[in-house]
């Protein structure tokens, strides 16, 4: 292994491991009530209910990792004309939000990832906009947990 591979390596396991700490932090305060701090998704667990071999589930979760990850933008957009609605006085249409978040909780919830099932429900559901930035990134953290492989790769193209 070179070293700038090493190096990358590095950057990469402390990326995970910044994420999972600020993940650590958001579920057991802002996040506490949703109780998915201990949740951990099962592969097996999937395959046995849905009756599909690991290959296709492996590549389904692929697939949900990078639509989260690519919907993120579109997430925090819809936040930020929210807040900015707030503070200009107007009604708030969350609409576009929930719309885009029902979207992905299908694909969850087939999945059987409970974490981010329960995330999504809450984008779907809450009011509150803090509170909706941090279900976000809770949500963010979760997928790339799932496959950091893809995830990675994914947010690295969003960087160049």
């Amino acid at each position: 292994m070179s070293n700038q591979t090493k190096q990358l390596s590095n950057k990469h396991n402390q990326f995970l491991q910044n994420k999972e700490h600020l993940l650590n932090n958001l579920l057991n305060k802002e996040l506490q009530g949703l109780e998915i701090n201990k949740y951990q998704f099962s592969v097996e667990n999937t395959m046995e209910k849905l009756g599909l071999d690991d290959d296709l589930i492996q590549e389904l979760i692929e697939e949900f990792v990078s639509q989260i990850l690519e919907n993120k933008s579109l997430f925090l957009i819809y936040i930020e004309d929210l807040k900015k609605n707030k503070t200009l006085g107007k009604k708030l249409d969350y609409t576009n939000l929930r719309d885009l978040a029902h979207k992905n909780l299908g694909v969850a919830k087939n999945l059987r990832i409970y974490n981010a099932k329960v995330l999504l429900n809450e984008l779907m559901t809450q009011d509150d906009l803090k509170y909706l930035s941090a279900c976000l990134d809770a949500l963010e953290i979760c997928v790339i947990k799932l496959n950091p492989e893809i995830a990675l790769s994914i947010l690295e193209k969003e960087i160049e």
